[in-house]
């Protein structure tokens, strides 16, 4: 109000008051809205959520890789078995 009285405006708007124009930016949604408490205490937590998925990821890759290996190795100790009989069957039957 002291503005109001120290100005002697004839035209004067309501916007033109910055305790008025800050009230009406609020009701707009135009005032920048800074973060609160809980907002930072959720974005934490959010945090700590996307590092945990990110290592319970990892650990099944992981484990999804140890099969993989598993399963690699067991393929080639059958394929090397495989050659392996048949060498044998086809030296039996070079013999007879």
């Amino acid at each position: 109000m002291r503005e109001v009285q120290a100005e002697n405006c004839e035209q004067l708007a309501v916007t033109d008051i910055k305790s008025f124009r800050h009230v009406l930016d609020i009701c707009n949604c135009k005032a920048p809205v800074g973060p609160s408490p809980n907002a930072e205490v959720l974005l934490t937590q959010l945090d700590e959520d996307k590092w945990a998925l990110v290592c319970k990821q990892l650990e099944h890759d992981t484990e999804c890789f140890r099969v993989y290996l598993s399963k690699q190795q067991s393929h080639q100790t059958h394929v090397h078995h495989v050659k392996l009989e048949w060498n044998q069957k086809r030296g039996e039957a070079a013999t007879q």
